[in-house]
């Protein structure tokens, strides 16, 4: 849960949700591909996201100068990231390629002036985005939460005036501080009840300030790339989730006792 599930076959990853569903428990992974996602060749799943009326546009490049264009873009956006990395840590080509088809329209967007996003739940991607000569495209590329979180907002969702205002003036969040926040939130949905919930997001802004600051002081990479930096970050991980679930109980504890004070259940 915390790296993600940018290394998993998204069909895999999506049978693994779907299967815990009780009404799907004996269902083969054939039967969710049918149900799911009945397409077999691009050209099919072109006409499957046509007809939920989302538009399909190519990323296939033919000039020249765009071949030429898309392979500085896959190769300095990894060079500064992947350079210590032996080759088993090291992104597929063909990933690479890719991203690069896509971050490269993003780009011609971005010079366009249009107001384009690149959603991706990859944090390594965003990493290398960071580290390299394409950092002026890094506030392009936003989350699967950070979408969902701006639709509600444009919706018009009823939030605090001053969450609304941290969110205007603080657009630029530190994607490790945004990493550590959106896996605690996915990690407490599960066993809190409402009322914690609705004060979530406020507890663990804290949280996740403090484990940032702890992380750099024992030298621990929240986004590790390496798999021995990743050991370490899981070992840090568990001590750290510990201690944040055990204040939470405490903060659901003190929240129940005050609903119930004023009547409430």
């Amino acid at each position: 849960m915390y790296y993600g599930v940018a290394v998993v076959n998204v069909y895999v990853s999506g049978f693994s949700r779907w299967i815990k569903d009780p009404a799907n428990a004996k269902l083969t992974f054939a039967d969710f591909l049918k149900s799911q996602a009945p397409y077999e060749t691009e050209t099919e799943l072109r006409e499957y996201l046509t007809e939920r009326g989302i538009t399909v546009i190519s990323t296939k490049i033919t000039e020249t100068a765009g071949i030429v264009e898309r392979e500085n873009v896959k190769n300095e956006a990894y060079e500064v990231q992947e350079q210590a990395l032996s080759w088993r840590d090291r992104k597929h080509t063909v990933l690479k390629e890719h991203e690069a088809a896509q971050i490269n329209l993003l780009r011609q967007d971005v010079a366009a002036q249009r107001r384009s996003v690149f959603v991706t739940a990859d944090v390594k991607l965003r990493k290398a985005i960071s580290a390299s000569g394409l950092a002026n495209l890094r506030d392009s590329l936003i989350s699967p939460q950070n979408l969902i979180q701006l639709v509600d907002l444009l919706i018009g969702i009823d939030v605090p005036p001053a969450s609304l205002a941290r969110l205007l003036w603080s657009v630029k969040m530190a994607d490790d501080k945004a990493t550590i926040k959106d896996y605690l939130i996915r990690r407490a949905l599960p066993h809190y009840d409402a009322a914690l919930l609705l004060k979530l997001g406020e507890v663990l802004d804290s949280y996740a300030e403090r484990i940032v600051k702890d992380a750099e002081l024992e030298n621990i990479k929240l986004t590790p790339a390496a798999f021995e930096e990743r050991l370490a970050t899981s070992r840090f991980m568990d001590r750290v989730e510990t201690e944040v679930f055990s204040n939470l109980a405490t903060e659901a504890n003190k929240v129940k006792q005050a609903m119930k004070d004023v009547g409430l259940n």
